[in-house]
């Protein structure tokens, strides 16, 4: 199946094109702890990535178009390394926010995992790159059934938690979430998780107009952890300053907050059963809103 894999990357052009991509000099976003995604509400410009962010935070039904303006420019040889990587990022997106078993959500992963190799080529001392890259190889190897290589993927994965947990903890949780609790990768993804939850502003732990949502977002998503690990008093505390910011109000995937509020001791029971058939959806789950749950622009009040 590793040859496979190789066989596609290659079709879609393998690192070769990358070479032939500007390698002019672009800043790097601030780095927040668990995801990364403008504020104003105005069109896209002609901007392939402006499109991909109106995409992602306002107009999702715009992904695919967002997809087609980054895709012809770098095919052209004429991409950014930025627009490479939005355009491996709007890959993923969709392979993570789409069925799990739809063919469609596997080519999206390889070519996620395709441009990002080119992105993490083209921006080596972006060191966000690697987690999303780890990200997209987990995909495609889960999808394929290719256990081995998802789990090695995972690990790489950790190792990025070890350099930097205040950013790569929630994508090593999106893709640890399910493993058995009792398991070591999902304790030790549980660790980072929580060493995630420390991380101040002075780290990128806070909302900006890329992720209006993060903080809240990534408390969310630790309620869960720890849910599933038995701290009922600890997940509640994540939930609790989710609903304390002053942005709750305005964050779409609120509901998300007051579904666990009503149900924290009947999830943590149902994670504890051993029933793994009835463990309560993850709020960042794959085939749901994943990436915009952090990433959405806020609501009016």
């Amino acid at each position: 199946m590793n040859s496979c894999l190789t066989t596609i990357t290659s079709v879609l052009s393998g690192l070769a094109l990358c070479a032939a991509l500007s390698v002019q000099s672009d800043g790097q976003e601030p780095k927040p702890p668990v995801s990364a995604t403008a504020s104003a509400d105005a069109a896209p410009s002609d901007d392939p990535s402006a499109h991909f962010f109106d995409a992602l935070q306002r107009h999702p039904e715009r992904r695919d178009e967002a997809i087609r303006r980054l895709t012809e420019i770098a095919l052209s040889g004429k991409a950014t390394p930025k627009e490479v990587l939005h355009l491996g990022l709007a890959h993923l997106w969709a392979a993570a926010e789409g069925l799990p078993s739809s063919p469609d959500s596997h080519q999206h992963a390889v070519l996620a995992m395709h441009w990002l190799e080119c992105a993490e080529a083209l921006r080596p001392d972006d060191d966000r790159v690697p987690g999303w890259r780890l990200t997209a190889a987990w995909s495609v190897a889960k999808l394929e059934g290719r256990v081995e290589d998802a789990a090695a993927a995972i690990e790489g994965l950790l190792a990025q938690t070890e350099i930097d947990p205040c950013f790569n903890s929630v994508t090593l949780g999106i893709a640890a979430f399910d493993l058995p609790r009792k398991s070591p990768s999902f304790q030790r993804a549980l660790k980072a998780m929580n060493a995630g939850f420390d991380c101040g502003n002075e780290q990128g732990g806070q909302d900006r107009p890329r992720w209006p949502h993060n903080v809240a977002g990534f408390l969310t998503a630790l309620c869960d952890f720890r849910l599933k690990a038995g701290d009922v008093a600890g997940a509640e505390t994540a939930l609790v300053i989710a609903e304390a910011r002053e942005s709750h109000e305005r964050w779409p995937h609120r509901q998300l907050v007051a579904d666990r509020f009503a149900s924290l001791k009947d999830r943590a029971a149902r994670f504890a059963n051993g029933d793994p058939s009835d463990d309560p959806a993850f709020a960042l789950q794959r085939g749901g809103a994943l990436c915009t749950v952090c990433h959405a622009a806020s609501q009016a009040r």
